[in-house]
């Protein structure tokens, strides 16, 4: 039986001591660049140990994992090789054949784990270290790449006795540099296919996993607890389109709707969505634009709500419509009679918004996302495989790649930011361009982005969480990433306040007779408790968990994300409901109670949302795995700032 080799690592044996990335320099005659060249992101280990801070402050501990080729089955920097440099042995192991390699770094550009390095000048040791070059080991020269090779030396030297004593190899007879070298016995050489080897045996325990799978376990491993949730929530949304085509059927009595309330629940919700959806694009482009370095394992969480609420939320114009099946009347198209929508109108205006920014924030997420699916597509086999080659769009990782999708992701990030803002302002005109008490206001345009930024954090936040314990992505999704998040929640909270409070007074102020007892009704009337609960949800408990650090843990940002969420949807139906039960004749103020019609179709969009969340981190790896990678590979000198800002994400070779 061919041997295949590997390696396993007890992450909870490791002490981060480093005498594994010592030991390798020692064997594999790997030389020093100085520091200078290493401030510049060039040193060479072809081990690194990790560190990582896991837990709460102050039960912070510090954790450590050592990272080294991983010999991959279907390696992607094989294929990419124009001179078969880098090929795969019969004994599993990715091997670097020096002599035929030319240089062009290819292989360095396709490989997740950032563990191939390049020989940017001739290698040189500083004395004494030049007198103790291991002579079993080639010094490699100036232009070729090179990267662990489990110690290939002594393996062939261990193969060669045991063929001379006429012997089979032994476990535990090969130990490359790094294993030996191991006082903690952290690490463990052995041939995978041989079952009783030790290392064969941890790669078959149920704590083990292989780096990055558990960012992928979700994409190629299906329970039935994933199709039981499938199931529930496809239920909730099958009954929620049931009772949608049952009130077409019907007609709109069948809903809580009366004069003078022609707008409710469905309006309310639209404006929810369309907020929710600023979760994502705007936040991700921002953190983006000004390179903070923790929004890595956030930006696609975040920008995958974007897409998603901008679809929900545009369906309800729809919903909201008399006759819904001509909803197409809104689309400026050529009619046979020459019949144009009105352009004055501001529901023709969201049109054109919601499709630009749908448009332009279906680019900004699926442009990272191509690299990812190049990585999936190398990693997986048969429909799989087929699916994810033609996601991946020829993605090979050359260097003209990487440079149009970063300067592709570097405009979309600049020209997403204006059009998201004008999407929530285009939504206040639809209130404030109308003369009713409390919408014809100048500040609804700051005051609706405001309040959809906010929303879209609290959605965000929630979202993470509930990802970090389904997908048991603790490792990737940490404490200061909701901290973070936090700050701008309670920044958000307090700039909210300020509009709500701007409003009030002004109206207040103004002594306006409608103004003044739509005012009334909701903060001292029948829309008092729902107002009142509002501004607890919206600032008290923000303010009172975010403003402390000890409160601002995960569990405190969740808690304050339900919270603001409740809120910001009580906003919206205050805005909209006593506004128009309660205008400028008396004679004609009416009321307006739900029916269960609204109700169902309102749960359905939510089941929706999370049925469209779940399903697309069954298909999508929900952390982007390239910028996690980009975001721990050692940084230039320059950014040594930033690294003191959010240590969390710092790789110390």
């Amino acid at each position: 039986m061919p041997h295949r080799w590997g390696m396993a690592v007890d992450l909870d044996r490791c002490t981060g001591c480093g005498a594994c990335v010592t030991a390798c320099h020692a064997e594999n005659n790997i030389p020093t660049v100085g520091d200078s060249q290493a401030a510049r992101g060039r040193a060479m280990h072809w081990i690194r140990v990790e560190r990582y801070w896991e837990g709460e402050y102050p039960d912070v501990t510090l954790k450590f994992r050592p990272v080294m080729c991983q010999q991959c089955d279907a390696a992607p920097c094989e294929p990419v090789c124009p001179t078969y440099a880098s090929h795969h042995t019969d004994e599993g192991l990715n091997a670097q054949i020096y002599n035929r390699c030319i240089g062009t770094r290819y292989c360095a550009n396709a490989c997740p784990y950032n563990v191939r390095f390049f020989d940017f000048f001739h290698p040189q040791w500083p004395k004494p270290l030049d007198a103790q070059l291991n002579p079993d080991v080639s010094v490699r020269e100036v232009g070729v790449m090179e990267k662990c090779t489990f110690c290939v030396q002594r393996i062939h030297a261990a193969a060669i006795d045991a063929k001379a004593a006429n012997r089979e190899l032994k476990d535990g007879e090969i130990q490359p540099a790094c294993v030996q070298s191991c006082s903690a016995k952290a690490l463990v050489f052995g041939d995978l296919n041989d079952p009783e080897s030790e290392v064969s045996k941890l790669s078959r325990s149920d704590r083990g996993h292989k780096l990055l799978d558990d960012l992928l376990r979700p994409v190629v491993t299906t329970t039935w607890k994933f199709w039981l949730l499938v199931a529930v929530l496809g239920s909730i949304v099958a009954m929620g389109l049931g009772t949608w085509f049952y009130q077409m059927y019907m007609g709109f009595g069948l809903t809580g709707i009366n004069m003078p309330v022609y707008w409710a629940f469905y309006i309310t919700n639209f404006v929810f969505w369309i907020g929710i959806s600023h979760a994502g694009t705007l936040i991700s482009a921002i953190l983006r634009l000004v390179n903070a370095g923790w929004r890595r394992p956030v930006t696609r969480c975040a920008e995958v709500i974007t897409v998603f609420a901008l679809m929900i939320g545009a369906l309800f114009p729809i919903i909201h419509l008399g006759r819904p099946w001509l909803f197409f009347w809104l689309v400026p198209y050529p009619s046979e009679r020459l019949i144009w929508p009105n352009f004055r109108s501001p529901l023709v205006w969201d049109f054109f918004a919601i499709n630009t920014y749908l448009t332009g924030s279906l680019l900004f997420l699926l442009l990272p996302m191509i690299p990812d699916f190049a990585l999936v597509r190398d990693k997986t086999t048969g429909w799989r495989k087929k699916l994810y080659s033609v996601l991946a769009l020829r993605w090979q990782g050359t260097t003209k790649q990487w440079h149009r999708l970063e300067s592709a992701m570097q405009i979309m990030a600049i020209a997403i930011i204006p059009v998201a803002v004008s999407v929530h302002s285009i939504v206040s005109f639809d209130f404030s361009m109308a003369v009713v008490p409390l919408w014809h206001s100048t500040i609804f345009a700051p005051y609706f982005v405001t309040g959809a930024i906010f929303s879209g954090i609290a959605a965000l936040i929630l979202a993470m969480a509930t990802l970090r314990k389904v997908l048991h992505l603790e490792e990737y999704l940490h404490p200061v990433h909701f901290q973070n998040l936090g700050k701008l929640l309670l920044m958000m909270s307090l700039l909210w306040t300020y509009f709500v409070f701007a409003e009030r007074l002004t109206v207040w102020y103004g002594n306006e007779s409608a103004e003044v007892q739509v005012l009334r009704v909701t903060q001292s009337g029948t829309f008092a408790p729902l107002y009142w609960t509002m501004v607890v949800c919206n600032f008290v408990v923000p303010f009172v968990i975010l403003s402390l650090r000890k409160l601002r843990t995960i569990t405190g940002c969740v808690i304050a994300s339900s919270t603001v969420l409740v809120g910001m949807w009580l906003e919206r139906f205050l805005i909209v409901v006593p506004s128009l039960s309660h205008k400028y004749l008396p004679y004609t103020w009416g009321h307006y109670r739900p029916r269960p019609v609204e109700i169902i179709i309102t749960i359905s969009t939510f089941a929706a949302m999370m049925l469209l969340y779940t399903l697309f981190a069954k298909l999508v790896p929900i952390i982007s795995i390239w910028e996690l990678k980009v975001g721990e590979h050692p940084v230039a000198a320059g950014k040594a700032a930033e690294l003191r800002e959010h240590p969390l994400w710092k790789a110390n070779p």
